[in-house]
């Protein structure tokens, strides 16, 4: 089972909180997955609809989908999140649609009501968890905190990432050892892990959520993302690169090649 207060407790770390909060921009490839991500966001959510963030970035999300017009509510495991989020969405001005900012546990959002919202981020917290019952849970209880026909943004890392990590290890001579480690145990990984898409789809169903739309949120960034800062020459460059990785993310086969899939479930009506 996760070590959720071990979890916790690296979060509130004032490195743990800079990590997240700097991790989608401080280099192309971070700022490629905040683009898809926002991009997918702004074109599902609508201004005026209310959004609760659960255990995501430390606010970096929640900021575009109140400056888009959407209410939004932060629901963390970590106090440092929170805190941080909090400041910089006031620092920002936008604290007039903020609604609440509760420290609660993916499993179980105690500070909020059945069908509160029309819709929920869960873009990350899954990713941290050990046990299928866990996952299952934290999925139940974001649909549970949804209106009928909201939607949940369910984020996970893929099997292929894990795999293709092991091509970056420095030391050569370990590369093909902690691939072999990592076949071993495929077995274990994949079923333990929920990272391939037949057995994330099966934990949906479970749920009783469906599948609306489905995206790599790095898109096919995610097989070279030690290059995109040498791609990203120059700011129009960039953008054509940009253009091209959102209009890709959704095509089925780039989903599968990504690190990050995104899952945007609807809750029946």
């Amino acid at each position: 089972m996760t070590d959720f207060n071990g979890l916790k407790k690296a979060m509130d770390r004032p490195e743990g909180v800079n990590e997240a909060w700097t991790r989608l921009d401080r280099d192309y490839y971070g700022k490629v997955e905040f683009a898809i991500q926002t991009h997918y966001l702004k074109k599902l959510v609508k201004p005026g609809e209310s959004v609760i963030d659960i255990c995501g970035e430390p606010g970096r999300y929640a900021a575009e989908l109140l400056r888009n017009g959407s209410k939004v509510a932060l629901a963390a495991l970590s106090d440092g999140f929170l805190k941080k989020a909090e400041e910089e969405i006031r620092r920002q001005g936008l604290a007039g649609g903020l609604l609440a900012v509760k420290q609660q546990s993916p499993l179980r959002l105690d500070a909020f009501g059945d069908a509160q919202f029309d819709h929920a981020l869960l873009m990350g917290p899954l990713i941290f968890m050990d046990a299928y019952e866990e996952r299952r849970q934290a999925l139940a209880e974001a649909a549970r905190v949804v209106k009928g026909g909201g939607l949940i943004f369910l984020t996970m890392i893929s099997n292929l990432r894990c795999v293709a990590e092991m091509f970056y290890v420095p030391n050569l001579k370990y590369r093909l050892v902690a691939l072999e480690n990592y076949s071993k145990n495929i077995g274990d990984i994949l079923l333990s892990g929920l990272n391939r898409d037949a057995a994330v789809r099966e934990l949906i169903a479970a749920c009783g959520l469906e599948i609306a739309v489905t995206y790599g949120t790095d898109s096919a960034a995610g097989m070279a993302f030690d290059k995109i800062d040498e791609m990203a020459d120059s700011e129009e460059t960039w953008r054509k690169m940009l253009d091209i990785l959102i209009k890709l993310s959704a095509d089925p086969s780039i989903a599968g090649l990504a690190s990050h899939t995104t899952y945007v479930l609807r809750k029946p009506a």
